[in-house]
């Protein structure tokens, strides 16, 4: 009788400890991308942005579709890490200036900005090169035809979560887009510190009341000679307005 019993706690035992290590594999497992695993058309480019080469560095996804390439990348170590995701960035700016035509025309890059959370991934922000496709006429940014990085969106929700400083960081990026369901305070815009060379810079907040005057002195403090555009619904169409 002791004996059933015995291997009865056993397995129950056993069993416990399966359902734990299943529970925490499906928390924590995340898939990365790697050197020898990548599958793409554009390997000489891969080489020379240095998605493999930082320490602080992870490519959690890479796909190639109809001319499109979507890269996410994530970081850890804090501005450690932030920096190295900008170094890639830079240098695929930097690949474009000296291979004009390395990619074909109509190509459409977006790079993200990815967060690990629970085994899960979410974009803190995204980085990509052609005017955003959809309802909204972004026809009033200065955009060009090219396959370097223009526009950056951010998700100031969650890129709020980086408490960094980045007054080290370089960015030559000429548009950026803030995307917000509510309407943060000047500490939420400290990140505009690292893009000097910002020429436009659009508000997104959704439906929030927000007052356009304050969120202007916010970023002109930051960033002064920026032009600032507001998101704007004209006959049930989103159009951009500037404000500043």
């Amino acid at each position: 009788m002791r004996k059933n019993m015995n291997k009865q706690k056993w397995i129950i035992a056993f069993i416990l400890i399966a359902l734990t290590l299943v529970s925490t594999a499906c928390i924590n497992t995340r898939h990365y991308v790697h050197k020898y695993s990548i599958r793409t058309s554009y390997k000489e480019w891969i080489d020379q942005i240095g998605i493999f080469s930082h320490d602080n560095l992870k490519v959690s996804g890479y796909r190639e579709e109809n001319n499109k390439i979507e890269l996410e990348l994530e970081y850890e170590n804090g501005i450690t890490g932030y920096k190295e995701l900008c170094d890639v960035v830079n240098a695929h700016n930097t690949f474009v200036d000296n291979n004009p035509d390395y990619f074909p025309s109509d190509i459409d890059i977006h790079i993200y900005n990815m967060k690990n959370f629970n085994g899960s991934g979410f974009a803190l922000s995204y980085f990509f090169n052609r005017k955003p496709k959809g309802t909204r006429d972004f026809s009033m940014l200065k955009s060009r035809d090219t396959a370097k990085i223009q526009y950056e969106f951010i998700n100031m929700e969650r890129f709020g979560y980086e408490n960094i400083e980045y007054k080290d960081v370089v960015m030559d990026i000429p548009i950026l887009i803030l995307d917000c369901s509510y309407a943060p305070g000047y500490e939420a815009y400290a990140f505009l510190d690292e893009f000097n060379n910002a020429e436009q810079v659009v508000i997104d907040y959704h439906t929030v009341d927000y007052n356009q005057k304050k969120a202007c002195e916010y970023i002109h403090k930051i960033l002064p000679n920026v032009e600032i555009y507001s998101v704007v619904v004209v006959d049930g169409q989103e159009q951009l307005k500037r404000i500043n």
